[in-house]
């Protein structure tokens, strides 16, 4: 009797360590069989890691949401052949989802089950969205604040970056900010290239009025 109540004192003490610290499912589920399997009341201890656990499953639900997200399916006999829209997730969505996940993730994969070598799996597939987002970032950064980011040379670099957003599968407000900036940075450029062309004489007032209307149209002003 002795060793059970060593051994229950000995997993009390680890489930205390567990609730502040980072471990993967696999290991939780262990402590609640174990506990589930003593002779003593630990309802408050087991209920904690429970709740742990529940947290795990939703963060599972919520990586394989993300990635399933946007997916198109053939159309079953009888269905129209119309293909769906694809539904992004969101930049931050993503980001706070591998912020929760590196309380879940086995450290020792190798040691791992199939489900959490699965998960790891999908877990990664997140991680490189998200860092090939913000490489993406990154590069936009540098783009507008480069001392020539006004220039054809910027415009036609942006457009390379929007285009490159577009096709990423994720969904992030810098797009929309970009998408804008590269109306007015094309709409300049017109108004410079048609100046230019004037050969110091200036625009004439119907010109003008071409111009502020162009502008109002994009929706630049």
């Amino acid at each position: 009797f002795e060793d059970i109540v060593n051994s229950a004192d000995k997993w009390r003490k680890e489930v205390d360590e567990v609730a502040d610290s980072t471990v993967s499912i696999r290991k939780v589920e262990e402590l609640m069989n174990m506990g589930e399997s003593f002779p003593f009341d630990f309802s408050a201890k087991l209920r904690l890691l429970k709740d742990k656990r529940l947290l795990a499953k939703q963060w599972v639900d919520k990586v394989k949401a993300s990635l399933v997200r946007g997916s198109t399916r053939h159309p079953r006999r009888g269905e129209s052949a119309v293909e769906e829209i694809p539904e992004k997730p969101k930049f931050d969505d993503l980001k706070q989802i591998v912020s929760e996940g590196e309380q879940f993730m086995a450290d020792d994969n190798t040691a791992a089950s199939s489900a959490e070598r699965a998960q790891s799996k999908e877990m990664n597939r997140v991680v490189s969205i998200v860092e090939a987002a913000e490489e993406w970032q990154s590069k936009l950064r540098e783009t507008v604040s480069g001392s020539d980011a006004d220039t054809a040379n910027a415009i036609i670099e942006l457009t390379s970056l929007l285009s490159e957003a577009e096709n990423m599968p994720i969904v992030m407000d810098e797009v929309h900010v970009l998408n804008a900036h590269l109306k007015i940075l094309e709409w300049g450029m017109r108004v410079k290239n048609a100046i230019a062309s004037k050969t110091g004489k200036s625009l004439t007032f119907k010109e003008s009025k071409e111009f502020v209307k162009e502008c109002w149209a994009a929706d630049v002003g």
